[in-house]
């Protein structure tokens, strides 16, 4: 009787765990009706539900907001001044006139 109880105590602690490692929140989102048929289709292409693509895509979307932080950008912005040549003279004075005939061909 005594193994019994221990491994349900066990069970419950381990049951506790992963409940707290996968708990949800219950989200409701709206979708057009092309988005929801394709979310479908690669759901059940991939074998997986919609909304395990959608946490997936949450996730990616969050780690790749999570980038440098502003001491690091401005570390990388002036490590990379002056490395790199345009080729034109005056281009800091004439800058304006340059972009225009950029873009107009």
């Amino acid at each position: 009787m005594l193994e019994i109880q221990a491994v349900l105590c066990i069970m419950d602690a381990y049951l506790h765990i992963i409940a707290e490692d996968f708990s949800m929140v219950k989200t409701e989102i709206q979708l057009s009706e092309a988005q929801a048929r394709a979310l479908k289709a690669l759901a059940a292409a991939q074998n997986k539900s919609t909304a395990e693509l959608i946490r997936q895509v949450v996730d990616d979307f969050l780690r790749s907001m999570s980038g440098p932080d502003m001491e690091e950008r401005k570390r990388r912005a002036i490590a990379a001044a002056g490395r790199f040549r345009s080729g034109l003279s005056g281009l800091s004075a004439n800058h304006d006139r340059y972009l225009v005939e950029a873009y107009q061909g």
